[in-house]
């Protein structure tokens, strides 16, 4: 009977519960089991202590899976966390569930005064009194991770359910259609940007195109969504050896943010057909047709339509096709380094020379005969 006691340890602060936990996952050499509500998903990812905990588990090589309740609300989060955890979702968990090498054991427990809208952060109430257990009886252990389990098995894998709701609220933003109008056209690129939470992939044909959606202020908007850790890839189709108009690109989105320069890459593969394309979250795309003449040795911009899709394999093959450019743009990147490297050498005469040592044992063996 005192041994169970001596196996329960009660904590009523966050600060006690954030101490177990913090202990327990430290000392994880195997595997880590949690299940945790949208508060405490906030402190897991706002919590420097208990993220570092998880990414160095990562490291380690130490297998964790996470159970919560994904919504469109929380989706940053995680998507944050899905780089150092298997997440699945389920759409009832509440509090705090941790299993530990399947030999420790901590559960958060919810007083009726803290219901769900009483506490939006669990990390707002540092001072104010909760319950969380650990309990290290194997025997209640045993039964905790077979019923993490039967929950694994049966939830979903978090990117299907983030897929899922994007594109429900990608319906609500854009239907399917045509616009013609320039300010409409700018007006719905910059509302399906705004709503990106994944990722954004920008194709421009040429660089005329690039300048024109540049000075109608869209890459503000692609800024603002990277501040929001939205990935970006911008792809841009460039002349051969135009490294001019490379470096001035590449100097204005440094200047915007340097994220935007780092993640954009210049191909020189010629497309068939010449159109701007947005992907936003694999959930809606948009196609700009644009057309250009020049007069009088000045590049004058005509926006034909644009036309915006929600269709799963329309948008499937756009991103394939994006996919297979970006990886042409990294190896003429690669490329382009390693000939600046040889003309590094260029005319420089090397001559070959040949260096000899003799090692000590081997005069130790010549002393010997």
């Amino acid at each position: 009977m005192n041994r169970n006691v001596e196996s329960i340890k009660i904590a009523y602060t966050y600060a006690d519960a954030l101490n177990i936990i913090s202990t327990i996952i430290s000392h994880t050499e195997r595997t880590l089991d949690c299940i945790f509500d949208h508060r405490w998903l906030c402190s897991q990812i706002d919590d420097t202590l208990l993220l570092n905990l998880i990414i160095k588990l990562k490291l380690k090589g130490i297998k964790s899976r996470f159970v919560t309740n994904v919504t469109k609300d929380n989706m940053s989060n995680c998507k944050k966390i899905m780089k150092y955890v298997e997440l699945n979702h389920s759409d009832k968990v509440s509090g705090y569930l941790g299993i530990s090498d399947s030999n420790h054991f901590f559960s958060y427990i919810a007083s009726e005064k803290q219901s769900e809208d009483y506490v939006k952060n669990i990390n707002d109430n540092y001072g104010v009194e909760i319950h969380l257990i650990n309990i290290n009886n194997q025997s209640f252990i045993q039964e905790q991770q077979y019923l993490f389990e039967n929950l694994w098995n049966h939830s979903t894998i978090a990117r299907e359910k983030i897929t899922e709701i994007e594109r429900i609220a990608a319906e609500n933003i854009v239907s399917e259609k045509t616009i013609e109008d320039k300010d409409e056209i700018i007006q719905t690129i910059s509302k399906i940007l705004e709503s990106a939470i994944d990722q954004i992939l920008v194709l421009f044909p040429n660089i005329n195109s690039f300048w024109d959606i540049y000075n109608e202020g869209i890459i503000r908007t692609i800024k603002n969504a990277i501040n929001r850790d939205v990935t970006v890839k911008i792809l841009i189709h460039i002349s051969d050896n135009d490294e001019i108009n490379i470096g001035t690109i590449r100097q204005k989105l440094k200047l915007e943010k340097q994220e935007l320069e780092i993640n954009t890459n210049f191909f020189s593969k010629q497309l068939q057909q010449q159109y701007v394309l947005f992907v936003v979250d694999e959930a809606i795309s948009a196609v700009i047709e644009t057309k250009f003449y020049k007069s009088s040795d000045l590049y004058t911009k005509l926006i034909g339509s644009a036309t915006f899709s929600r269709n799963v394999s329309h948008i499937s093959s756009l991103v394939s096709m994006f996919d297979i450019l970006w990886i042409q743009s990294d190896i003429e990147k690669q490329s382009k380094i390693k000939q600046t490297y040889f003309q590094m050498f260029k005319g420089i005469k090397l001559k070959d020379e040949i260096y000899k040592r003799e090692w000590s044992f081997e005069r130790k063996e010549e002393n010997k005969k």
